[in-house]
């Protein structure tokens, strides 16, 4: 982890002092390792004087701060509002809660300190300007507003793409790396529920649990990491951390059951259980710690592979749910013209499309492991032909692409002697263009590819049906002979 200059963590008088569990000294030598370009500077009543804290910031020239408060859960609009008035723009701001429980001990207190602290700053040394400005909000520098309420974890969940997550990505991995430093657990949850100093859990504060998928849990499992899911009370956030919970119950239970115990029900009586192993009954983490990435489908395909490696990899299996954050897409080839149009609508390249010239077959591929179950592919098809289930499994993990549609070009033109494919089956576009356009379903049925039928018929015109010379013509409204009518090549 490497912070820019200018980056200063402000700590309240209320919570350090040479004599308390909070030393201001031990806290800077365990973090200037990780951080050696932060300062740590003490402020008096930093929460409970107006002022103090964009004093602070304006005197120490600050681009990123991370603010550190024993009562933070209770001032933290009071802290957000010092912010606005700041008249310099922050590039990053993280607010940090050291308050603790009154039986809490002192050497867990620190240690505690220190992890949360370690891991606000991996957050902030992440976040670039540009990543607190909303999506369709872009602009060339972010207005005080919009950095404020991204960075103390209050923005929608639109504005978690790609390049807003990675300060999460950073402090979860962070946090991951202490919590097994520390035989604690990560607990995820709503940024309206507190978590005090000596619960043995580190807080991975999000604005809702709506946002977090099954990918952000299995991970920290799949790392030998207790987690937990904290909601709020809310319906929405309480009802999806219920539901996801039970999901990635059922996911480990299917592909590492040893490793369930790792996850835990939610509720505020959570934070009371010791998350350490019982004696004897220590559960193996992987050797090496990965980084975490939050953004579907990789962090699910992450914490699957890990988690297989355990040794039950090879066993079949599969979960089907809502909550799933990959998907398994079906076609129905006997149906398909292979347009291209579900590939085309694929925003992850999980379904491909390759193949038909003259020696080529066209195929249509799906790999597993970048679906995200977006459903994007289902109405995109013209013929109705694409299916999707929401689930995780064995196939998720498929090394190669599975074929889904395969069609041979075996046929040529009667008119230019070209493959009758011309990339489209031919059978479901005649089917199609039956009711609206007959006589151009009907040649194309006689053996005409399509490039031929559309070059020589305009789809909009009405044709009529003559007898001439023995033979069935076509001829268009101008009274030309159609080039494509009957047997003429």
């Amino acid at each position: 982890m490497q912070t820019t200059g200018n980056t200063v963590v402000l700590m309240c008088s209320d919570v350090v002092g040479e004599d308390g569990p909070i030393s201001i000294g031990a806290i800077s030598r365990a973090v200037s390792g990780r951080a050696p370009a932060c300062r740590l500077v003490t402020v008096r009543d930093l929460c409970s004087r107006r002022g103090a804290l964009p004093e602070a910031l304006l005197a120490l020239q600050a681009r990123r701060a991370v603010v550190c408060c024993g009562n933070a859960a209770r001032s933290r609009e009071e802290i957000r509002a010092s912010l606005a008035r700041f008249t310099v723009r922050l590039e990053a701001a993280e607010i940090v809660d050291l308050s603790s429980t009154a039986e809490a001990e002192p050497g867990e207190v620190f240690e505690q300190a220190v992890a949360r602290l370690r891991s606000a700053l991996a957050r902030i040394s992440c976040s670039e300007t540009a990543a607190f400005v909303p999506r369709g909000r872009r602009t060339s520098r972010p207005s005080r507003r919009q950095v404020l309420a991204l960075s103390t974890r209050d923005w929608a969940a639109e504005a978690t793409e790609s390049c807003s997550i990675v300060g999460l990505e950073a402090e979860a991995t962070s946090l991951v790396a202490e919590a097994s430093r520390l035989a604690a657990g990560v607990a995820v949850m709503c940024s309206k529920v507190t978590l005090p100093l000596g619960s043995r859990w580190l807080p991975l504060q999000v604005p809702s649990l709506e946002m977090v998928t099954a990918g952000w849990p299995l991970q920290i499992v799949s790392e030998g990491v207790p987690v937990r899911l904290l909601s709020c009370g809310d319906e929405p956030c309480a009802h999806h951390g219920v539901e996801l919970t039970a999901f990635c119950a059922q996911v480990l239970e299917a592909l590492a059951p040893e490793q369930s115990r790792l996850l835990l029900g939610g509720g505020e009586s959570a934070l009371t259980h010791d998350p350490r192993p019982a004696p004897g009954d220590a559960v193996s983490a992987v050797a090496t710690a990965r980084s975490i990435t939050l953004r579907e489908p990789q962090a699910t395909i992450r914490a699957l592979s890990a988690l297989a490696s355990g040794g039950r990899g090879e066993i079949s299996w599969q979960v089907e749910s809502a909550l799933s954050p990959l998907g398994e897409v079906r076609i129905d080839a006997s149906a398909c013209s292979a347009c291209g149009c579900c590939v085309s609508a694929c925003p992850t390249s999980a379904l491909a499309i390759e193949g038909g010239d003259e020696d080529h077959p066209v195929r249509i591929t799906f790999e597993p492991a970048s679906c995200s179950g977006c459903g994007a592919c289902v109405p995109a098809c013209p013929e109705g032909v694409v299916a999707l289930r929401q689930l995780v499994g064995s196939a998720s993990l498929a090394p190669a692409r599975l074929p889904l549609v395969e069609v041979t070009p075996d046929e040529r033109c009667i008119s230019c002697g070209r493959p009758l494919l011309a990339r489209l089956s031919i059978a479901p576009v005649a089917g199609r263009l039956a009711g609206s356009h007959p006589e151009v379903a009907r040649l194309l049925s006689e053996g005409r590819c399509a490039d031929c039928v559309l070059a020589g018929v305009p789809l909009t015109a009405s044709m009529t049906r003559l007898h001439e010379g023995g033979a069935d013509v076509n001829r268009l409204p101008s009274g030309d002979l159609c080039p494509l009518a009957g047997g003429v090549p």
